[in-house]
């Protein structure tokens, strides 16, 4: 049993870093999306 939660946090660790940097690659996509639709309405007014 603690065998396995060892392997578990370790696994979790992992899929973190992972997850982490497709956070990162999300956000920083809406980030550029979110400015060019800000810059859009600027243009319109």
């Amino acid at each position: 049993m603690n065998k396995n939660k060892l392997n578990n946090k370790k696994k979790k660790k992992l899929s973190y870093t992972q997850s982490y940097k497709q956070i990162e690659k999300d956000l920083s996509m809406l980030f550029a999306i979110m400015l060019t639709k800000q810059l859009k309405k600027l243009e319109n007014i």
